[in-house]
């Protein structure tokens, strides 16, 4: 059973979600700061968008997590923030 004060917590909680969910913003690479790393759904790949300058250490770390999987090739990162449509991926 549930006391007084966790049935208010439950209710602030559920509040501030609603609250979230009202006041949401879309995403964009542009709103990213400094970098992120995503998984992708393969569990095996990953999408990095980078916010620093291509001459920064972090960006030189990057780009080398990046290409971490590629024996052969290394490519660049992909400049999210320079993409028309999906068609330029």
């Amino acid at each position: 059973m549930l006391t007084t004060k966790r049935k208010n917590l439950f209710r602030k909680s559920k509040k501030k979600d609603y609250e979230i969910l009202l006041n949401k913003e879309p995403f964009s690479s542009k709103n990213i700061k400094p970098n992120m790393i995503l998984i992708n759904e393969d569990a095996q790949s990953i999408s990095i968008i980078v916010a620093s300058d291509k001459n920064s250490k972090e960006y030189k770390n990057l780009k080398v997590i990046y290409n971490s999987n590629s024996l052969d090739e290394k490519g660049e990162i992909i400049d999210y923030h320079n993409i028309s449509s999906i068609e330029n991926i």
